[in-house]
């Protein structure tokens, strides 16, 4: 992810933004994409055979842990959900990218 933040941060750069705007907005745009990744929910579909749905579980589990989202065979009604004025945090576990983006 720091790949990815030190590529927006760039595109910002070369867009010929101030340093104000560019942190204004470089803090707006990964608030938003925090958001994002917090709300993410998949409908999978059936495969034919056991064989099938099992191999396709076992892909959505890989494809999903790799990017650090949260696993939930079955739906769920008590998925996150904001209440209005609330704000989801994330929790970094690479302190230099909290520093990064302005988190610690």
């Amino acid at each position: 992810m720091k790949e990815e933040l030190c590529l927006l941060r760039s595109a910002l750069e070369d867009s010929g933004m101030k340093d104000e705007q560019l942190t204004c907005n470089f803090m707006m745009i990964t608030l938003g994409l925090e958001r994002i990744r917090i709300n993410v929910f998949r409908v999978e579909l059936a495969g034919n055979t056991y064989e099938d749905l099992l191999a396709l579980a076992a892909a959505s589990v890989d494809l999903e842990a790799a990017v650090g989202n949260a696993v939930y065979m079955l739906p769920s009604f008590y998925n996150h959900n904001c209440g209005k004025g609330e704000r989801a945090g994330v929790a970094y576990f690479d302190r230099p990218l909290a520093y990064a983006i302005g988190y610690a």
